[in-house]
């Protein structure tokens, strides 16, 4: 890792390990860890359609009914010990007889996602070489990723490689880019005039049957959403609201604590 970028492994972070409930028999099908349990839930019924698993399978099949998993949160640990810890839970719950979803005993992947080998990477840039995306597939990946709020140490490591890019520039090089920022900048300030203009929709908040949801209309999605010391924090979005109630059950008494009312 290149100097002055944080490493995800030692930053203090919480990782959840997080069990997927059947809705019908109310048993826990699935175990897995996220340090954003509500955006790896959107992955899992979401992202990963092409699957060919155990688990995908029963998510389609659940969706064939018009249902989703449920989100539970197991328990709430450290980086060095999630490992540890789901294998406990994947070996507890094989104890008792259920038949989970798992194809290993756990603690195989990292806790911010798995990493390819440098062969498996090249093999990958070499297939996708010359290939375009249609436009429908664009709006489809912008959609998905609306929204989305990545953690601090990845936040950090993307504004320690732009410092580096323009370091490396030349005066002409880096004038031509605060061109850009400008012209940016002024469109933006256009286009926020012209949505506050008599006769457009302003911006509001709809309420919601569910606590910590309100609807974001510029993206047309349920925000979730708390209060930290007066300041409020953006955990998510949705295009469900119950999806996004059950981020607010699932995120919300991280930043709380437990005694929170939930949904």
């Amino acid at each position: 890792m290149p100097t002055g970028f944080l490493n995800p492994e030692t930053l203090a972070l919480p990782v959840t390990i997080y069990g997927l409930r059947c809705p019908d028999s109310g048993i826990i099908r699935y175990v897995g860890k996220a340090v954003d349990v509500s955006f790896r839930f959107y992955q899992h019924t979401h992202w990963n359609k092409n699957e060919d698993t155990k688990k995908a399978r029963w998510i389609k099949k659940l969706a064939t009914q018009g249902k989703t998993p449920e989100v539970v949160v197991l328990e709430t640990t450290t980086n060095k010990e999630w490992k540890k810890r789901e294998r406990w839970w994947i070996a507890h719950f094989r104890a008792l007889g259920i038949d989970l979803t798992n194809t290993t005993d756990g603690g195989d992947g990292g806790p911010y996602g798995f990493k390819q080998s440098e062969e498996t990477r090249k093999k990958k840039s070499e297939i996708r070489k010359g290939k375009h995306l249609s436009e429908e597939t664009r709006r489809k990946i912008s959609a998905a990723h609306t929204g989305k709020q990545l953690p601090a140490w990845r936040v950090e490591k993307n504004r320690q490689a732009q410092l580096a890019r323009v370091a490396k520039m030349t005066k002409e090089e880096k004038l031509q880019l605060a061109a850009r920022m400008k012209k940016n900048e002024d469109l933006r300030k256009i286009r926020q005039r012209e949505a506050l203009q008599p006769g457009m929709m302003k911006k509001r908040k709809a309420k919601s049957k569910y606590y910590g949801v309100v609807w974001f209309k510029p993206r047309n999605r349920w925000k979730v959403r708390v209060r930290i010391n007066g300041k409020e924090k953006c955990l998510g979005s949705f295009k469900n609201e119950e999806d996004a109630a059950m981020a607010y059950n699932a995120l919300a008494p991280q930043y709380l604590g437990d005694k929170i009312r939930l949904n």
